[in-house]
């Protein structure tokens, strides 16, 4: 009998405009749903929308190939109570949850099983949680004072004490440490990749035109420093096209980075193109030259596992797990204290010869050979629901 895990999560499948916790959890679904009898629990709409999903049925199960999905109407406030009416808890094993500081998908369920848990019940089920990167210090300024709040209420509670976390990256690790100071209940896995490689003969090694292609694939907010990108193109030498894929989260933010784009040289061009699906995505990627993404922070970045995987060299922060880049010809990661360093890079892929660019497509396509193969991976996910 397969070992039965129940996944709570704020955003599914077929929404996208989340990002990186959809595809975070569908890769783990597709990965492991032969092994796991897998249960979802999520909203029936996409984020920041007010309609729902016109492909699904509201609080009923809605079952796919190697899962089943109970969306939840924008009005049921707590989750749990549609869940008793369908299932009981203790028929799981493992419990998964997606954020920390979720009210409606983490933080009154979790609470609700450690109240129980002081009374005998559910002690057999493993509550598993992976914050998704709302540990880091970039993460934790936004709405500081309620964010520290839960944490103060989880510690006095002891609730983190019968909580296994997920992180999937070494500085999520040591973000959860500093917080809740223990490590041995960390478990550190990195995220499943949400695509395949593309078959490198569809790979083109001679695409660099005169202008140089950038693209910014991610939410429109502060988290994801595209006002900083913005600036950075000021000092640029080079021409360019900057393209911005993405839902448009913060409607002041967004009016700030178009006041920058209005302060831009003419050799700069900006598109916003809105939203992208994520079927969509590597196809898109593999039209330019290079990734262009100074984020604040990233606990996985799969934007950025796709652009390996198309054959497109990335230009980051160093603030996600993806090091190193310029030793494997994949790009190049630079501290956000020196944004002359983005500005000076950009202008060397824009004067770069097509041999030597060819380099850099070559070397981010083949760290997205090594990046995607989870054999080692997938055998830890078994361990971690086992």
């Amino acid at each position: 009998m397969p070992n039965s895990l129940l996944v709570f999560t704020s955003y599914y499948l077929p929404g996208f405009k989340a990002g990186g916790p959809i595809r975070s959890i569908s890769s783990l679904v597709d990965k492991l749903g032969s092994h796991l009898e897998i249960s979802l629990v999520t909203r029936n709409h996409d984020i920041g929308d007010r309609v729902r999903y016109s492909s699904i049925k509201t609080n009923k199960w809605e079952f796919a190939d190697n899962y089943r999905c109970l969306y939840l109407s924008f009005f049921s406030f707590v989750p749990l109570c549609f869940i008793m009416k369908r299932i009981r808890l203790s028929d799981y094993e493992y419990i998964y949850f997606n954020s920390f500081f979720d009210l409606k998908f983490s933080i009154i369920p979790i609470l609700y099983l450690k109240i129980f848990n002081m009374f005998g019940y559910y002690n057999g089920i493993k509550i598993i949680l992976a914050p998704r990167g709302e540990f880091s210090t970039a993460a934790l300024r936004n709405s500081f004072f309620s964010k520290y709040a839960w944490i103060y209420i989880f510690k006095l509670f002891s609730v983190n004490k019968f909580i296994t976390w997920h992180a999937t990256s070494v500085d999520e690790k040591i973000d959860i440490v500093n917080i809740f100071g223990d490590d041995d209940s960390i478990v550190l896995l990195e995220n499943f990749p949400s695509s395949k490689p593309l078959d490198f003969d569809k790979i083109l090694l001679s695409n660099k035109s005169n202008v140089l292609k950038l693209v910014f694939i991610g939410r429109v907010s502060p988290m994801k420093n595209l006002s900083a990108a913005l600036n950075i193109l000021k000092s640029v030498k080079s021409s360019v096209i900057f393209d911005i894929f993405g839902p448009l989260e913060d409607g002041d933010y967004y009016s700030k980075c178009n006041q920058i784009v209005d302060e831009l040289p003419s050799n700069i061009i900006v598109n916003f193109l809105g939203e992208i699906k994520h079927t969509d995505v590597q196809l898109t990627l593999s039209n330019y030259d290079l990734f262009f993404s100074p984020t604040l922070g990233e606990n996985y970045g799969h934007s950025i596992v796709e652009s390996f995987l198309v054959g497109c060299p990335v230009l980051i922060s160093n603030n996600t797990p993806w090091r190193e880049l310029q030793l494997k010809y994949a790009g190049f990661d630079f501290s956000l204290d020196n944004l002359e360093d983005f500005s000076l890079t950009i202008d060397f892929f824009g004067e770069m010869n097509i041999v030597d660019y060819n380099k850099f497509k070559i070397g981010s396509y083949n760290y997205g050979l090594e990046i995607s193969n989870c054999v080692n991976l997938q055998n830890g996910y078994f361990n971690l629901f086992n």
